[in-house]
Order: C-alpha cells, then structure tokens, then sequence
C-alpha cells in the first residue's frame, strides 16, 4: 500500500471518528424537520439526516458551483446511536457572517446587490427557486450563500423556465417572488431601514422583477424575461 493511499485511509478515519463524537458528544444547535444539526469540531457544521430526506437531485444541480458553500457528503451506518442504516452526514463549512453582521460591514446596498445578483437572480435563471432564504443566507468568504440546502423542501427546481408550461411558469412565479420577498423581510427585520427602501432596492437590482409595477405583492412584480 502506497504512502499515499495509507494517508487517505487515515484522514478518512478519522474524519468519521471526528463526525462520530461531534453527533455522540457534541450539542445540537438546531433541529429542524428532517435533520439535526451540530456544531462540528472545526469551523464546520455537521447536519445528520436520512437518505429519504437527502435531496440528491439538488445536490447534483448545484454542488460544484459557486452558489452554494463547499460541503463533503457522506452515508454512514449510524444505528448503533439511534440513526439510521443509511444515514447522511453533510459536513459543511460555517458561516464567516451571518446576514446581520454582513449587513454592518458592507452597508445594504451593497448586500442586497450582492444577494440578488449573484444569488437569487442566478437562482431564477437556472430554474432554481430557494424556498426558505428567510434566516438561511449567510457570508462565506464575503459572498452570499444559502446553508440549508440539502434537505428535500430547501429548493423547487424547475426545469428551463423558458420550457415550462403554463401552469408550471404560474406556479414557477409565484414561487420565485416568495423568495425574493423572504429575503426583502429579512433584511427589514434585520435593519434600521424602511421596508419601502428595501424592496425598492430588491427590485431594482433583479433582472426578474418589474420596477414599472407599483404593485406591494412580489407576486405581482415579478415577471420572468
């Protein structure tokens, strides 16, 4: 066996010791409907699921790109600690900057051009619509992500939207506009600033939301080009 191989084998090792003792061990800083979350060892979280509950098809569409953080996923035997036979193990890495403290660093109008062009509207034009951005956006390496992404229910994915059918873009619309306005609310929630001024800014930097509408519903502002 190479020097090589043998180095592998036992980073692999114990990684899955590491992983092991942080589920055992570690405290659960969230859980949600299908996953439990811990804080990992390093600067990392460890969120814990069933393979059922495992959007792969997520996983395939978007991992390798830059509009989600770097993660290593993993299937581990886990029943001898109350999981499962075929128990996922998403190890992803943690957030430089929550959205409140990013928004005290580079001021919203920076944020919010940051978010919407290089995230949300990226999301739009792949077909991609992120169901709860609300609380779930966060900085890494100063760039915009979402971290809870792997878990069915995280994302809608449509195909091209410029294929869709009728009733496929109506419900595509709506659901991009959801997005883009549980983003809006979080800034609001999260700043001193008016929500007028917030969404105004939202819409005027989307290539997907009409400013021409005066209209308050996203719903109604949003018209895909």
């Amino acid at each position: 066996m190479s020097l090589l191989v043998n180095s592998v084998e036992r980073s692999e090792t114990r990684r899955r010791e590491e992983e092991l003792q942080v589920v055992i061990r570690g405290e659960k800083e969230d859980s949600g409907t299908i996953k439990d979350v811990y804080q990992g060892l390093r600067d990392n979280k460890v969120k814990v699921m069933h393979e059922d509950d495992f959007d792969s098809e997520v996983h395939e569409r978007l991992t390798g790109t830059d509009l989600v953080p770097q993660a290593e996923i993993t299937e581990r035997d886990w029943r001898d600690i109350g999981y499962h036979e075929n128990t996922v193990v998403v190890n992803q890495n943690e957030a430089d900057q929550d959205l409140e403290n990013a928004i005290e660093e580079f001021g919203i109008d920076e944020l919010i051009d940051d978010t919407v062009n290089n995230l949300l509207d990226e999301f739009t034009d792949r077909g991609i619509v992120y169901k709860d951005p609300q609380n779930n956006i966060a900085f890494f390496e100063e760039q915009p992500k979402p971290f809870d992404v792997y878990d069915t229910g995280a994302f809608i994915l449509f195909d091209n939207p410029e294929e869709l059918s009728e009733n496929e873009m109506y419900l595509f619309e709506g659901a991009a506009a959801n997005m883009y306005k549980q983003f809006t609310d979080d800034i609001a929630e999260k700043s001193s600033k008016d929500i007028d001024y917030i969404t105004h800014r939202v819409v005027e930097t989307s290539d997907y939301l009409d400013a021409s509408n005066n209209s308050d519903f996203f719903t109604q502002l949003f018209e895909y080009s």
